[in-house]
C-alpha cells in the first residue's frame, strides 16, 4: 500500500521563479505582438494574406506543442490534487516525475522562444534589393524547432533527461507497436498523438517549406506537390494506426472483445481521414 501512496516531493524555488519570469514573458509578448500589429496597420498590408497562408502553418506547430503541454499541467495539477499517484500508474522512478510546475516551466519557455521568432519575423515587404524576404528571421522558426529536437535528444543530465528519454522509449514503444506488451504509458501516449494529427502535418510542413525554399519567398507551394499530397495523409494516419495495432496486441494478450471494438473505431477512423483527404 505504500508504494500506491503518492510521496510528497520537494519543489524547487528555482522552477517557480523560472515559470513565473516566463509566464510574464508570454503575456508581455502577446501584449507587444497586438500592439505592433495595430501600430504597423498589419491587418491592411498586401502581404498579410501570403503571411497567413504561409507563415501561419509554421508557428502553430508551437502553439499546439504549448497548449498540449499546458493540458497536461491541468492534467498532473488534478492528479496531485486528488492524490493520485500517476508517477506509479505511468511506470516513473519515485522522485523523477514531473510535476505540473515543471510542465508550465517548459510550456511558457517554448511559449516565450516562439514569440520572440513571432516578433522578429513580421515584415509583410519583400527586400527591394534581393527580391526575397530577410532569410535570418524566416529561418528562426526552423531553428527554434532544431532546438526543440536537439534539447529532447541531448544526453547530458539537462532539463529533465530522465523523463525526456521515458517520452522517446514510450514514443518508440508507440511506433514499434504491435511487437511489445502495450502497458498504460503506451496507449496513453498514442491517444495524446491522435488529438495532434495538425501538429504533425505542421512537421511536414516544415520539410516543404524550408526544403523547397518556398521560405525565401515566404511562399506555399506544398499543396501543388503530389509527394506532399501523400506524405499529407500518411502523417495523419498514423498515430490512429500505432492505435489499432495497440488494440490488436492487446486483443491478442487479454482477449478482450472491447479492444476489438476499439480497433474497429481507430480503423474507420483511417477511412474517414483517407476519404477527408480524397475529396479535399
Amino acid at each position: 500500500m505504500n508504494q500506491l501512496r503518492p510521496k510528497s516531493k520537494k519543489e524547487r524555488h528555482s522552477t517557480s521563479f523560472g515559470t513565473g519570469f516566463f509566464a510574464g514573458c508570454t503575456a508581455a509578448l502577446i501584449l507587444a505582438l497586438v500592439l505592433i500589429i495595430h501600430a504597423r496597420n498589419i491587418l491592411d498590408k498586401e502581404g498579410r494574406v501570403q503571411y497567413m497562408e504561409s507563415m501561419f502553418p509554421v508557428y502553430s506547430l508551437f502553439g499546439f506543442m504549448v497548449l498540449h503541454m499546458l493540458m497536461h499541467a491541468g492534467n498532473i495539477y488534478f492528479w496531485r490534487r486528488y492524490r493520485v499517484n500517476y508517477s506509479f500508474i505511468f511506470g516513473f522512478k519515485q522522485g523523477t516525475e514531473l510535476g505540473f510546475r515543471e510542465v508550465l516551466f517548459l510550456s511558457f519557455g517554448l511559449a516565450t522562444l516562439a514569440l520572440i521568432s513571432v516578433v522578429s519575423n513580421l515584415d509583410m515587404e519583400m527586400d527591394p534589393k534581393t527580391g526575397d524576404y530577410k532569410a535570418l528571421t524566416e529561418l528562426l522558426p526552423l531553428s527554434l524547432l532544431l532546438l526543440v529536437i536537439i534539447v529532447l535528444l541531448c544526453p547530458f543530465n539537462i532539463l529533465y533527461r530522465s523523463s525526456r528519454f521515458f517520452l522517446l522509449r514510450t514514443l518508440f514503444r508507440c511506433i514499434c507497436a504491435p511487437l511489445y506488451k502495450v502497458k498504460f504509458q503506451d496507449f496513453y501516449l498514442a491517444d495524446q498523438f491522435t488529438s495532434e494529427v495538425q501538429a504533425f502535418r505542421s512537421v511536414e510542413y516544415y520539410i516543404c517549406h524550408y526544403g523547397w525554399g518556398d521560405f525565401k519567398l515566404r511562399q506555399n507551394t506544398c499543396k501543388s506537390n503530389d509527394i506532399f499530397n501523400t506524405f499529407y495523409f500518411i502523417v495523419a494516419v498514423v498515430p490512429y494506426w500505432s492505435r489499432l495495432l495497440q488494440c490488436v496486441r492487446r486483443f491478442h494478450d487479454e482477449k478482450d472483445p472491447m479492444q476489438g471494438y476499439n480497433g474497429l473505431k481507430y480503423f474507420l477512423t483511417i477511412v474517414a481521414v483517407y476519404e477527408d483527404c480524397l475529396w479535399a
